[in-house]
């Protein structure tokens, strides 16, 4: 069997994964943002291995427009549906979407200007490929600095290995693309076209292991708590601790420490770290230790902006009080609690009644 033939098994293969993944997806999760994300991203893989696989790098050959378009939203969406999935984000801003869209503008300027005489038109090339590996990076980011503020166990064990998987592919492939400065399906020999292809299935097959290894709870937000079915013991001690966790939290202003880790809130606690992780998130529903201490910082905040008496002080000096590490950080978490500006609430909590 030639190195072509092979490359369309490896490509059928992935394509059959990539549609069992989808289907899943869709039936269990289709209500939450990580599964729409996925579902795009699963897309753009989709529409990237049918074009390589027929050569597509202009507009003029049916339906190859859609199949670039969905090629060229890669990364983009890889980047959402990390920060969906491992920090819950469940809103993106415009400033988020803009740069989807650029990544987007960007690459079909570039498939529009390509020629088969002069190739890639560079100054909508190297600007798309920089913003490509860009995401693809920021996505690694976001996953490898937020691994130790995730409580939802299943998710943390696997979030590393599927996410260095995922994105390392993305890299490496536009790595291989701009070393070897290719212009066409043509451009790339039958074996690097094959090692490509085999990259893409053994992804898809991790990807597809991981997914069918999961509780259809653990895998994305659940629209029903999972159902218990620790012993008695256990589930008492647990209760207990989360009881513990809550007063400690509250009491002594632990989430004012923006430096505070679960590890050092186990310490302060004297309890092993797994066991907190375990309550906090069992027990009291977070998936995030940084979202379970926001939502006390979000109460502070918000009492205080309702206190005529402090009126006059600056709303940066109450988020920073309050456990916040930047202004940036707090709007954008008052933002998805309130679904509104901190100047506008405190605005609305000190209006004079109407008569």
């Amino acid at each position: 069997m030639s190195f072509s033939e092979l490359d369309l098994v490896a490509r059928g293969g992935a394509l059959s994964l990539l549609a069992l993944i989808t289907a899943l997806l869709l039936r269990d999760h289709r209500h939450t943002v990580p599964a729409r994300m996925a579902s795009a991203l699963i897309f753009g893989v989709a529409c990237s291995v049918i074009a390589e696989a027929h050569g597509l790098t202009t507009f003029d050959q049916p339906f190859s427009a859609v199949l670039l378009i969905g090629e060229a939203s890669i990364s983009g969406f890889f980047w959402l549906f990390v920060r969906s999935w491992f920090n819950d984000e469940a809103r993106f801003g415009w400033a988020s979407w803009s740069l989807v869209g650029l990544t987007l503008v960007l690459s079909l300027a570039n498939f529009a200007l390509w020629t088969p005489e002069r190739g890639n038109f560079w100054p909508t090339d190297l600007p798309m490929r920089a913003l490509w590996l860009g995401l693809a990076l920021a996505g690694l980011w976001v996953a490898w600095q937020g691994r130790e503020n995730d409580l939802v166990e299943a998710r943390r064990r696997v979030r590393i290995g599927f996410v260095w998987a995922t994105g390392s592919a993305v890299v490496g492939i536009n790595l291989i693309y701009a070393a070897n400065n290719l212009t066409s399906i043509e451009r790339t020999a039958p074996a690097m076209s094959l090692a490509i292809s085999l990259v893409t299935l053994a992804v898809t097959g991790g990807i597809c292991a991981a997914v069918l290894g999961f509780r259809r709870s653990d895998i994305f937000l659940s629209r029903q708590p999972p159902a218990r079915n620790d012993p008695p013991a256990d589930d008492s001690a647990s209760a207990l601790l989360a009881n513990r966790v809550q007063a400690h939290v509250a009491e002594q202003r632990a989430y004012r420490d923006e430096t505070l880790t679960i590890a050092a809130l186990a310490a302060q606690l004297g309890e092993p770290e797994y066991r907190l992780r375990r309550a906090i998130n069992g027990r009291l529903g977070h998936r995030n230790f940084a979202a379970f201490l926001n939502g006390y910082r979000l109460a502070e905040v918000k009492a205080a902006l309702s206190d005529p008496a402090q009126r006059d002080v600056p709303i940066l000096t109450i988020a920073l009080d309050a456990g916040f590490g930047s202004l940036a950080t707090f709007n954008r978490a008052f933002r998805d609690s309130e679904a509104t500006t901190p100047s506008a609430y405190r605005a609305a909590a000190l209006a004079p009644p109407r008569a």
